[in-house]
């Protein structure tokens, strides 16, 4: 193992006798250390280990993300800052929908201070260097995985940073895409001559893309191996540098056995830290999620707010806005804004013919939610997250409730949680819609992920979710929809999904919101459940619901 070298103008990060630990007590997980490594300027370290072992922890140290429990780490002699001083890239894109491809590019440059003129030449060099010169127009929702993914390296490049960071940013893609990333970026790594940090569990595309290669060990990780690659970094061609064996490290299996991650008790902040979040008015309305944006204009809001908007209910779940005067195209232009929108629902028709987008929940026609559920978990792809507009409301009762999914695990005793992160159920929404789809839709529903729904297959979800955005772990099981676990027995599953709804909905976990006309509410379907009273008699309720397009379900021992 190399030792840490004397911290000087040729290191770029320095990390000494770091540990980092998730939880306190009895529910404390030692995620990682101790380490000690030094990355010299220009270098391309590349990370490996199995699910668990930290390489993403030490990224997000790097970071700055989040402070090691122990040790220190430094980049270019300093404490790391959020946002300053490293290009980021994650393993999802997190790319502004809104906005064109050049858009976030130059978005990324008007952060980092460039003036416009300049960001006008820039946007289209840092494109070519990419190759997405010809896409500059396009929207981001229009691109393959691979394009947004470049879309995602232009923009963390733009800063002009010396340090770039990459947290498995082509574990989702195909093979022939990911080879033909792994290319450009090692293009770009040598042309730009910048310092690289590189998570993978590949030991192929860590030996392809590295000049040097750290393996960490399973939980608590620590260094196991750490080996200069003995390939030259430049004057091949990529099939000249793919590994053979006499070039792959050799890497011993007891290094890199299968760990369930840590608990991502405390992973959240990193969104509320950039200098985006800083332009709301927040008011949580419990310590843990929920909040109120005041003063800000939906209809109107500029692109940087909407975007902070995005990323606070990543942290948030659940945000409210109040005094709105959204109409059906303003709620639609609205959620274009912040993702692709999905149809109104799989099986419901959307308002009226002008907006397919809109589903109506209208007490005179059935439209209850008076169920603990998660949005439309029935289907292979959830959506991300739901936007909801009160449109008349009884004179009292009808009020919703969210509980907290992440902090539901998060409370759960460590026994149960590992249970449950073992666990598979089956969502079905038969019982719900059914009879719907056969009869007042004849069998024909709406467009959802590409194709006409004719029935509702059940489909299989983990117990456990892995938020895709932030790795915390939430439960995502729900009554309205989850029909049964796999794998046991009718008696057990029935008492493992009674103890997971009662945790769920237990008041702590619970923000409560009493409606006005005029307000609107987002959640993150990915992180939260909800309910909606059904307490005002005779009244009339009606609430329009869009829904943005999610990802499928991925548990703690999804492959990645």
């Amino acid at each position: 193992m190399s030792s840490p070298l004397e911290l000087g103008t040729e290191t770029a990060v320095h990390v000494e006798e770091v540990v980092h630990v998730y939880g306190t007590g009895a529910d404390a997980v030692t995620a990682l250390g101790p380490i000690s490594l030094d990355v010299p300027r220009g270098s391309f370290l590349v990370i490996v280990g199995a699910s668990g072992s930290g390489k993403s922890t030490l990224l997000r140290l790097i970071a700055g993300f989040e402070r090691p429990t122990a040790g220190v780490v430094r980049t270019a002699g300093a404490l790391p800052v959020p946002g300053a001083g490293a290009g980021i890239v994650f393993q999802q894109p997190r790319l502004f929908p809104w906005k064109s491809v050049g858009g976030n590019v130059g978005l990324a440059l008007r952060y980092a201070g460039v003036p416009r003129e300049e960001r006008a030449r820039r946007v289209p060099e840092l494109l070519e260097r990419v190759g997405l010169h010809d896409v500059a127009h396009r929207r981001t929702w229009q691109l393959s995985g691979g394009q947004q993914q470049r879309v995602a390296i232009a923009r963390a490049l733009a800063g002009d940073n010396p340090l770039l960071l990459l947290d498995e940013p082509f574990a989702a893609l195909d093979a022939l895409t990911r080879e033909r990333l792994q290319e450009d970026l090692r293009r770009v790594s040598e042309q730009t001559g910048r310092t690289s940090v590189f998570v993978t569990h590949s030991v192929e595309e860590a030996v392809f893309l590295g000049s040097r290669v750290v393996v960490l060990t399973s939980r608590p990780g620590q260094i196991a191996l750490d080996l200069d690659v003995p390939l030259p970094r430049t004057g091949l061609e990529p099939d000249e540098l793919r590994p053979s064996p006499s070039t792959r490290p050799c890497v011993p299996p007891s290094v890199m056995p299968y760990a369930t991650p840590p608990d991502d008790h405390h992973r959240t902040g990193a969104h509320m830290s950039t200098p985006l979040a800083a332009k709301l008015t927040l008011r949580p309305l419990g310590p843990h999620f929920g909040a109120q944006i005041e003063g800000l204009d939906l209809a109107t809001a500029a692109d940087e707010e909407l975007a902070a908007v995005r990323a606070a209910l990543v942290q948030r779940k659940v945000l409210f806005f109040s005094g709105q005067t959204l109409d059906e195209d303003g709620q639609v232009t609205l959620g274009r804004r912040l993702g692709e929108l999905t149809a109104s629902h799989p099986v419901v028709g959307g308002v009226d013919e002008a907006h397919p987008e809109i589903y109506a929940l209208d007490s005179a026609d059935n439209g209850f939610a008076d169920v603990w559920h998660t949005d439309v978990t029935f289907m292979p792809r959830p959506p991300l997250g739901s936007i909801l507009r009160a449109v008349i409301l009884p004179p009292t009762g009808g009020d919703t409730s969210w509980a907290d999914s992440q902090l539901a695990y998060d409370s759960l005793a460590a026994p149960v949680r590992e249970l449950a992160d073992q666990l598979t159920a089956v969502h079905d929404g038969n019982r719900e819609f059914g009879y719907y789809l056969a009869q007042r839709r004849g069998g024909k529903g709406s467009v959802w992920d590409g194709e006409v729904v004719t029935r509702l297959d059940p489909v299989e979800h983990p117990v456990v979710r892995v938020h895709p955005e932030t790795g915390r772990k939430g439960l995502f099981v729900n009554p309205g929809f989850t029909s049964h676990v796999v794998g046991v027995s009718e008696a057990e599953s029935r008492h493992i999904l009674d103890l997971l709804y009662a945790h769920l909905t237990k008041p702590e976990h619970i923000i409560r919101h009493r409606w006005s006309l005029g307000d609107v509410a987002m959640w993150d379907n990915r992180s939260t459940s909800h309910y909606a009273n059904r307490d005002y008699g005779t009244a009339h309720r009606v609430m329009h619901r869009i829904t943005l397009r999610g990802d499928r379900p991925l548990g703690p021992s999804s492959p990645r």
